[in-house]
C-alpha cells in the first residue's frame, strides 16, 4: 500500500536516506544543483533510499513528485 512508503523530507537537492554518497560528494552534487537552478531555472533532485517498503518504484516515484 501506499503507507508502506514515506517520502522523506526533501530539503536539499541530495537526499541521501541510504548513505550511498559520501559526504563531500554529497555536498558538490547539492552545491551543482543549486547553481543549474539559479544559473537555468532548471530543477533537478537526487533520492537515494534504502528500500522503497515494498511499493512499485512508479509509484514511490509518484509519491515524491505530488510531495
Amino acid at each position: 500500500t501506499h503507507a508502506d512508503f514515506q517520502v522523506p523530507p526533501l530539503v536539499d537537492p541530495v537526499t541521501d536516506n541510504a548513505q550511498v554518497l559520501s559526504p563531500a560528494f554529497k555536498q558538490r552534487l547539492n552545491e551543482a544543483l543549486q547553481a543549474l537552478r539559479s544559473q537555468t531555472n532548471t530543477q533537478m533532485a537526487v533520492l537515494i533510499v534504502p528500500e522503497l517498503g515494498g511499493v512499485p518504484i512508479e509509484m514511490a516515484s509518484i509519491q515524491v513528485t505530488d510531495k
